[in-house]
């Protein structure tokens, strides 16, 4: 299950991004972002009342880190839109790959997450693998 999901999600993320230069330009990416946010807003009401509701938090932490995620979530979704509008699709994704490694960085520190082989060598791919485009890129230009 959790396989499938994270293919849906990276095939509807590489669309949305691939879409959304052809859609986007001209057009000011605060709107497109918002209706895009509205949207998943809908999605998510419709499957979660599928599901059969939500479980809310109960304590101070819960409802700091519902919000937290839901503030910088939003912000990180206006910036993805913006740098599309300014660099492109296929450069926003090149940069946005490097967001498991900053949450790898992220859960060290703040949670004391532990890594074990696997992690670090998935780190490794992600990183191998933005060098190796950065490198391709810079050949082609």
């Amino acid at each position: 299950r959790g396989i499938a999901a994270a293919l849906v999600a990276s095939v509807s993320m590489a669309t949305l991004m691939a879409w959304s230069e052809g859609t986007m330009a001209g057009q000011d990416s605060r709107v497109i972002t918002l209706h895009v946010m509205a949207a998943s807003t809908g999605v998510f009401i419709v499957l979660a009342a599928i599901e059969g509701g939500l479980t809310l938090p109960s304590g101070t932490p819960g409802w700091l880190a519902f919000i937290g995620a839901s503030v910088f979530f939003s912000i990180a979704s206006f910036c993805l839109f913006i740098a599309i509008g300014l660099i492109g699709p296929v450069r926003t994704g090149v940069i946005d790959n490097g967001s498991p490694i900053w949450a790898i960085l992220f859960a060290a520190v703040l949670i004391g997450e532990v890594l074990g082989p696997v992690q670090w060598l998935g780190a490794a791919i992600v990183v191998g693998a933005i060098i190796a485009n950065q490198i391709l890129d810079h050949r082609r230009r």
